[in-house]
């Protein structure tokens, strides 16, 4: 009990905004694919596969 008082104390009350986008996750995933070439196609490749998806679907409704 006392480690989450003390972790409690260890968070700041007021953020930059700089900090605040820090937390966001894909602002976090932008700067990896920067620097990382497998992850840069891993995310293309998964994000042209779930347009695939998504259009195979609307395609699928549609008749």
């Amino acid at each position: 009990m006392d480690d989450d008082k003390s972790r409690m104390k260890e968070i700041p009350t007021s953020f930059t905004l700089k900090q605040a986008l820090e937390f966001e996750w894909w602002f976090t995933l932008i700067g990896s694919m920067s620097q990382s070439k497998t992850l840069k196609v891993m995310v293309i490749s998964g994000c042209i596969l779930l347009g695939a998806f998504v259009y195979y679907l609307f395609n699928l409704v549609g008749t």
